[in-house]
């Protein structure tokens, strides 16, 4: 999955790359490939290009952090 530099500083995996984003690449000392964004539509464009992750209904939350606890 791609990263991407953000321009508040974070790296962020994300699934979708969309076409005609001014971008600059570059390799870490990990060897990671990293896209970083260039502009502000830039990253408007990536962001609103990535699925939309349903939330998780509270009971499943509770559940799960119930799981994690055990």
């Amino acid at each position: 999955m791609p990263c991407f530099l953000l321009r508040d500083g974070s790296i962020r995996e994300l699934s979708v790359h969309p076409d005609g984003l001014e971008l600059f690449v570059y390799t870490d000392l990990n060897q990671r490939t990293v896209h970083v964004l260039l502009s502000p539509s830039s990253q408007v464009t990536l962001l609103r290009a990535q699925p939309r992750q349903r939330p998780i209904p509270l009971r499943q939350r509770q559940r799960l952090t119930n799981a994690k606890a055990a």
